[in-house]
């Protein structure tokens, strides 16, 4: 069931994006970072566990796109309770951009990661955002895709939708 809903919320964002995007200009970020720090329990910037059973994720590194080019902070909660077979689970992200063209941009997002394949320590994350507050009065939402490199703990993240 949890999956059906993840797809059904990527669908919906693809039908806002579709609808809008004659109207409005074209937002896209990529962001490579790695993991710094993990604790139980949900980020206190991102505190939704439905389940309880959650773990904060921050992942620190660089961004480039529509900000510019600067610095990344991805803070998210992954509920491993509501986590399903195969193995995805769903999380809820902050993500504080400081880049040459906008200082200090928020993302919100809502997603789910899942494994490659059973015997893989890799990762790929998709869910949609919002940007929730910007320098510049930037305003944008859209979808995302990523890889997690189990091994290295790499988080390549690309972040693309309308303003």
């Amino acid at each position: 069931m949890l999956k059906e809903f993840w797809l059904a919320t990527e669908v919906i964002a693809a039908i806002l994006l579709l609808g809008v995007a004659a109207n409005a200009g074209s937002f896209s970020e990529t962001i490579s970072a790695t993991l710094t720090s993990t604790t139980s329990g949900a980020c206190d910037v991102s505190s939704i566990c439905a389940s309880g059973d959650c773990t904060c994720l921050v992942y620190d590194g660089t961004v480039s796109g529509s900000v510019g080019k600067g610095t990344a902070e991805v803070d998210a909660t992954e509920d491993n309770g509501l986590a399903t077979t195969p193995g995805c689970t769903p999380f809820f992200s902050e993500v504080f951009l400081s880049g040459s063209k906008d200082s200090d941009q928020e993302i919100d997002g809502v997603g789910a990661i899942c494994p490659l394949s059973a015997s893989s320590a890799n990762s790929k994350l998709s869910g949609g955002f919002n940007i929730t507050s910007s320098d510049v009065s930037a305003t944008g939402w859209g979808l995302f895709a990523g890889t997690l490199t189990g091994a290295t703990n790499r988080l390549v993240l690309h972040y693309k939708g309308t303003n």
